[in-house]
């Protein structure tokens, strides 16, 4: 990523992450990361938890500013925690960089984190990041509505005619889900019907 980088304060000096943060954060492949290492680009260390990458030696690559908030974002992403990822996706959404964010807001929405699937909707919707597909940002919105994401709770209901009061605090996202997928259903025979009166 040859973009120039913004203006940082250097924060992050000690840190270490794994290759997976490593390639988020530079928006590379694992096998860009190792080739780093291999001609002495990155220096690699051995840890209980595997092999770890100084940060300090790709700063230049990362295009965000890098602050303390940052830094304490990363240590969360390299233990792999969805809040962090969706978070660090965040970040690039805001920074103008939306296909770094969307590996981030991926990784986190399979954790089950519904504010990543929630963006992860938009972002198809929107072809920001990712080519544009109705399909796939409608799966991720239906996700976050049955992972109790309240405006994609409200979408859904609406678009479905579900009772708000099908979705309560006490719903399991089970129960959420079952609801969605009948309104889904019905949805679909209606849709048949049309299409064959129209074909």
């Amino acid at each position: 990523m040859d973009s120039p980088s913004p203006v940082r304060r250097i924060s992050c000096a000690g840190l270490w992450v794994s290759a997976n943060t490593l390639a988020l954060l530079v928006g590379r492949s694992r096998k860009t990361i190792f080739r780093w290492t291999a001609d002495g680009t990155i220096t690699r260390r051995e840890a209980k938890q595997g092999a770890q990458y100084h940060l300090q030696d790709v700063l230049k690559h990362v295009p965000l500013e890098i602050t303390d908030r940052l830094c304490r974002v990363i240590r969360e992403v390299d233990k792999e925690r969805p809040s962090a990822l969706c978070q660090l996706g965040l970040r690039f959404l805001q920074a103008n960089f939306p296909k770094l964010a969307i590996p981030c807001l991926q990784q986190a929405a399979k954790g089950q984190d519904k504010d990543a699937m929630a963006w992860l909707s938009q972002c198809y919707q929107n072809g920001q990041g990712v080519p544009k597909d109705l399909f796939l940002a409608a799966k991720w919105l239906g996700e976050a509505a049955c992972h109790g994401h309240p405006a994609a709770q409200r979408v859904v209901a609406q678009f479905y005619g579900i009772e708000r009061t099908e979705w309560n605090e006490d719903s399991s996202v089970q129960d959420q889900k079952e609801s969605l997928q009948e309104a889904i259903q019905k949805q679909s025979v209606m849709l048949r019907e049309i299409l064959q009166k129209l074909g």
